[in-house]
């Protein structure tokens, strides 16, 4: 007997025709695995539940921004060289003779995030070009029993002050101090070359933590790395030609990833302290044996393996076990300046010199060759689709408009580049000239908006008709919605601080700080559903203090 067997129009046949020779003993209990039965992807977040109600959600990521102006000196304007962020303490340094470290904290209540002011700290000395803060681990010998905190300040001068201080009582204490150009000066022989060496400025251009015990820094092409507990001789002394900065790897203290100006066509060069002679082994991962040179200017590990550093406007990243680059990142106009990464939440911040900070999702990137925006211009890609991913938000962009408050001066608005650096749970903390911003990317669960009625836009035959709240509820609130541009911004998002407010000061430890100050204003509930960007513009001036 045969049966009738239908086109397959369907994913799944009507109707199965059995085989004669197949044992039907065999087939009890058992069923053939299909699309109607398989269950594997029932807890899969791209299912969503649907009732008859249509009261359907979707998943989408938002970022909150809070922002707060910074004292300024008395020409109303601040020149910040560094921001470093460590255990919920911010440190920000500033090129000024006085008050030119200042430790801050933020702290959240049930409504909004108050930024307050731990201590301020004079060093005495040349310019401080770059700052420090390290973990509350980190400990010295000299340091003193009542202080849990240190920090390294780095000056123009090429002398290095570590501090020791109290968070709750401050009393900040220089508990020695590094005299790197000096240093450099009794090492090198006599020369025209050391001669001419000795008149160069010499700025420390970088300083972070090492091995949980010491700092490493860069003065202008040399690499000092120095033990706390040890004399002041650096454990590790010796120059790159053409060296901007380095990072230190998360899991390997040995091993250091260096990118410059002479270093071959990927600027990016490996240190290995572990091999070869006392210099090290130097090594790049890159097989082009192009003679050009590319400047890189910063440098990020991703995870032990994986590191990436910014070419001009591009990102690189690199896996070290074998050679060429994984993926590039692309969606900057200007040259990218700093680099942040974020292991958790696999998210990498990039600021360029036109300030434009963007959030790149880095996850599962294994067979992407390319990342780009996920919506502008910049997104578009005409060739290998499939291994390009559209990863990219701007948080952060800059003010393009020509209206600036009068009181805003000419050297006000000059800022440079942004300085980026994490805080708690992934969040990002951005410094320019004027003020500190705080950006938080969450999951949020938003509801499906029902469509749009048809039979609205028909004109209504009862034109007298005045319609009651009940008619009013659904239709004319989604009409609404429908209406506003996704550029409008309501003035409700925006949350600021009464004029002339008297905030209390805080107590920690029976010790008073100075008050706290709330956000001059905050931008709430950004959809990134691609591009979200900040303009001043959209800021009114009377919310601004």
């Amino acid at each position: 007997m045969t049966y009738y067997t239908p086109p397959n129009v369907f994913r799944q046949p009507a109707i199965t025709k059995r085989k004669h020779n197949e044992n039907p003993a065999l087939r009890l209990g058992t069923h053939r695995k299909s699309w109607q039965t398989d269950t594997t992807r029932l807890e899969s977040p791209l299912l969503r539940k649907v009732s008859g109600d249509m009261n359907d959600y979707y998943t989408t990521q938002q970022l909150h921004s809070e922002f707060w102006t910074l004292p300024q000196n008395n020409e109303g304007f601040n020149y910040f060289s560094s921001l470093s962020s460590t255990d919920g303490v911010i440190l920000t340094s500033n090129m000024r003779s006085k008050d030119n470290l200042q430790m801050l904290t933020l702290k959240a209540d049930q409504e909004n995030v108050h930024l307050a002011e731990l201590q301020t700290i004079s060093v005495p000395g040349a310019p401080i070009t770059t700052a420090s803060l390290f973990p509350s681990h980190y400990a010295a010998a000299k340091q003193p029993l009542e202080h849990d905190r240190m920090l390294c300040s780095g000056h123009q001068d090429g002398v290095v002050n570590l501090i020791s201080t109290s968070e709750a009582d401050g009393n900040a204490k220089v508990i020695k101090r590094f005299n790197q150009t000096k240093y450099l000066k009794a090492t090198q022989p006599e020369s025209i070359d050391s001669w001419l060496q000795s008149k160069r400025s010499s700025p420390i251009r970088q300083i972070d933590g090492w091995n949980d015990k010491g700092f490493i820094s860069i003065i202008n092409e040399s690499l000092f790395i120095y033990d706390f507990n040890q004399h002041k001789l650096p454990l590790y002394l010796q120059s790159f030609t053409g060296l901007e900065a380095l990072q230190v790897n998360t899991k390997n203290p040995h091993l250091l990833s260096l990118v410059g100006s002479k270093f071959g066509s990927s600027g990016l060069s490996l240190l290995d302290l572990r091999c070869g002679s006392r210099s090290g082994v130097l090594y790049s991962p890159d097989t082009n044996r192009n003679s050009m040179n590319s400047v890189s200017t910063a440098c990020s590990w991703l995870d032990e393996y994986t590191v990436a550093n910014a070419i001009g406007d591009s990102v690189k990243v690199w896996d070290i076990r074998s050679s060429g680059s994984k993926c590039t990142v692309r969606g900057h106009k200007g040259s990218i300046k700093s680099l942040k990464f974020h292991q958790e939440s696999q998210r990498l911040y990039t600021s360029d010199d036109q300030n434009c900070t963007i959030a790149w999702d880095l996850r599962d990137i294994s067979n992407v060759s390319e990342c780009r925006l996920a919506t502008g211009f910049q997104s578009i890609c005409e060739n290998e689709i499939s291994q390009v991913k559209q990863c990219g938000n701007v948080v952060l962009s800059p003010d393009t408009s020509a209206n600036f408050r009068p009181s805003d001066s000419a050297e006000s608005r000059v800022s440079g580049f942004t300085l980026l650096d994490l805080h708690y749970e992934g969040s990002l903390l951005t410094l320019d000239s004027r003020e500190l911003g705080l950006h938080t990317i969450k999951n949020v669960e938003k509801p499906f908006v029902p469509p749009r009625n048809p039979r609205r836009l028909q004109p209504s035959l009862e034109t007298n008709m005045l319609e009651s709240d009940s008619t009013m509820n659904q239709e004319s609130i989604i009409s609404q919605s429908d209406n506003i541009s996704e550029t409008t911004v309501d003035v409700e998002e925006f949350s600021t601080p009464a004029k002339n407010e008297v905030a209390s000061p805080i107590l920690i430890q029976d010790h008073n700080h100075k008050a706290q100050s709330t956000s001059i204003y905050s931008l709430k509930d950004f959809d990134l559903s691609g591009s979200t960007i900040y303009n001043d513009h959209i800021i009114h001036e009377d919310i601004l203090l």
